[in-house]
């Protein structure tokens, strides 16, 4: 069974590494690099479009008012957005190019 957000809220990030493109080459970054003492913030719609969620939620409900509250929060309505140390980072693209800013 995976966890749930409440369970996990207020624990550090699990101690992963990233693979990610460095100066025409592979390196490893790890989650200590990109996280250690700052705060995590992942707004995303969990499990939206995998059947089970599908059927058994009213994702058109749970997106409205989880649009509301990331377009409170951080101006935007796309899906994800992620905050680290209190930061905006935006979405999936974002993210990627913060890892490869990262990673160089």
């Amino acid at each position: 069974m995976l966890p749930t957000a409440d369970s996990l809220a207020g624990k550090p990030v699990p101690k992963v590494s990233f693979k990610t493109r460095a100066d025409n080459g592979w390196r490893d970054l790890t989650t200590d690099e990109l996280f250690k003492d700052k705060t995590v913030v992942v707004f995303s719609l969990p499990g939206a479009y995998t059947p089970t969620c599908s059927s058994s939620h009213d994702i058109s409900q749970d997106q409205k008012i989880n649009t509301s509250v990331l377009r409170t929060v951080s101006g935007r309505i796309t899906w994800p957005q992620v905050f680290i140390g209190g930061r905006l980072i935006g979405g999936a693209d974002e993210l990627e190019a913060c890892l490869a800013t990262a990673a160089a």
